[in-house]
Formats: C-alpha cells, sequence, structure tokens
C-alpha cells in the first residue's frame, strides 16, 4: 500500500531543494504524489512515485524521449521528478470524450503518432531500470498456479498465462525500450506542444504490446470498447500505421487484459478487463 505521509514528506523537502512554489493542491494518483507547482517560471508537476510501483523509474524514459511525444523531464532525484506540465488553453476534447463522441477512430491515430515519437528516440546511454516483459506475467502466474483465478475463468487465465510464454519466445529477440502504458487517458494535448505522453513505466518487450493498451481503453467507454466490431476496426488501423501482426495485436491485448484482471482485486474493473479479453480472444480466434 502506497504511503501517502511518506510521499508527503519527500514532496516538501524537494519543494525547497528544487526551488518550486505550489499552483495547486496535492493529489495522489494510483501510484504517486502529484503536485502543480511553478519551477523558475515554468508551470511544472511534482512527482513523486510509489517506490514499490512500476513507474518509479520514469524519469529515465522521460529523459530518453527529450520531450519527443512526452512531457519533459526538467529533474529528477531517485523516484521523484520535476516536469513539464501540461496546460490546453484551447481545451481540444480529451480523447477518452472523443472515443464516447464516436471519434475513436481519430484517437487512435493520433495516439499512433505519439508512438511513433516515442519510439523514434535516439538510443542514447543505455537504460538502467526497465522492466522485462516476461517479469509482468508474475501476477498472473501466482493466480493460476495458486487457484486463485475466477473459478468460471480458470480455463482462460490458464491460456494467457501459456500464451504469454509462447508470445515472449516468439518477440524476444526483437525487444526494445517501451512507454509500457500508452493509452487514452495518458496522452493529454498541450496547447503549445500538441499531444504527449505521460507517466511511463519503462518496459523492456515486442514493439506490438505498446499499442495493445489502446485496445483495452478508455475504460470510461467500456461498451464501445468492448464491441468486437469497434476493436477489429481499431485493431486494423494500428497494423495500417504501425506494420504490427493483427493476430499478435490482439493476443497481446488479450494478455494485457488478463494481466490487468489479475493485479485488480476485483470490483467493475476487473469485470471490464474480463470483457475486453473476451473481444480480443474471439477475434484473435478468427485468424485475424
Amino acid at each position: 500500500m502506497m504511503d501517502h505521509s511518506r510521499l508527503t514528506a519527500a514532496a516538501h523537502v524537494l519543494m525547497k531543494s528544487w526551488d518550486c512554489h505550489p499552483d495547486g493542491e496535492m493529489f495522489f494518483s494510483h501510484s504517486s504524489l502529484l503536485w502543480p507547482v511553478v519551477s523558475e517560471g515554468h508551470a511544472c508537476m511534482l512527482k513523486v512515485a510509489d517506490p514499490d510501483d512500476d513507474e518509479a523509474y520514469g524519469a529515465d524514459m522521460l529523459r530518453h524521449y527529450g520531450g519527443r511525444g512526452a512531457v519533459r523531464l526538467v529533474k529528477s532525484a531517485g523516484y521523484a521528478q520535476l516536469m513539464e506540465r501540461i496546460i490546453d488553453k484551447t481545451q481540444v476534447p480529451t480523447l477518452a470524450r472523443r472515443v464516447l463522441a464516436g471519434e475513436a477512430n481519430a484517437a487512435t491515430h493520433i495516439i499512433c503518432d505519439v508512438i511513433e515519437q516515442l519510439h523514434a528516440a535516439p538510443a542514447g546511454e543505455p537504460l538502467q531500470h526497465l522492466i522485462p516483459f516476461d517479469t509482468r506475467q508474475e501476477t498472473l502466474r501466482e493466480q493460476v498456479e495458486r487457484g486463485k483465478t475466477p473459478q468460471d475463468r480458470r480455463a482462460q487465465y490458464q491460456t494467457a498465462l501459456s500464451l504469454g510464454e509462447e508470445l515472449v519466445a516468439a518477440t524476444k529477440a526483437d525487444w526494445q525500450p517501451l512507454h509500457g502504458d500508452v493509452h487514452h487517458d495518458n496522452v493529454l494535448h498541450s496547447s503549445s506542444r500538441g499531444w504527449l505522453a505521460i507517466d511511463p513505466k519503462g518496459i523492456l518487450g515486442p514493439r506490438v504490446y505498446e499499442y495493445a493498451n489502446t485496445l483495452c481503453n478508455p475504460y470510461a467507454a467500456a461498451d464501445i470498447v468492448s464491441s468486437p466490431k469497434h476493436m477489429e476496426r481499431q485493431a486494423e488501423i494500428i497494423v495500417e500505421r504501425s506494420r504490427v501482426d493483427k493476430k499478435q495485436l490482439l493476443q497481446f491485448a488479450f494478455l494485457h487484459a488478463l494481466q490487468c484482471a489479475a493485479w485488480s482485486a476485483g470490483g467493475d474493473w476487473k469485470e471490464y478487463m474480463h470483457a475486453i479479453a473476451d473481444t480480443a480472444a474471439e477475434l484473435a480466434g478468427k485468424g485475424a
């Protein structure tokens, strides 16, 4: 469980050492403390991540991107980072709102644009804290082996575990640094710099996996996202843009959905991911 008091204390120390001034109230996401601040006259966001979360070393990826397709990193220390704060004076609709408004195709094209920029970042210095894709199977594996998966979905979870091993073996020779969490709510519009990704995890994995999360989102449009017609069309756009294999893309979407379900304690989010997994499995099974 995230220690809010510890992160708050760290944030106050950093505010002084980095000479920042509050520009709003601090708040907490699932992974971090976030505080809108001003630093040297610029609007920034102070982020202090939970050391146990997979966003703990997100600053490494932001440094790697150098502001291309992602927010700029101003400075970092340990699990903390000071980064560009996205401000949209033009009030462009969010990507999630665009999906709800019937503009899902346009939203997917924007996400593909952003991913192309992220993947075009020069190699630079080796990244030290990348999370190997196969380690993201651990929670899923534990639940399968201990019989903790939902009884009516045990076969599906076992299939996902086996599929994950097959996908690792099939793709490992071509793994690269990935953002690891590109989706509609992690791509925001800046009135000065366009669409930018936030909150990278830093995954070492296959390029196709970077696109899978797009097929699983946005959560705000659950009925739309789980529709086979919708998912197939978004997969087609991604394939057209990225030249990844369609069946593999859908397989990774299926796997990612059940990984997310395994990480969840339960409730609506888990059921949502089960619905996504069902649709991805149906489409992949058609030999997409």
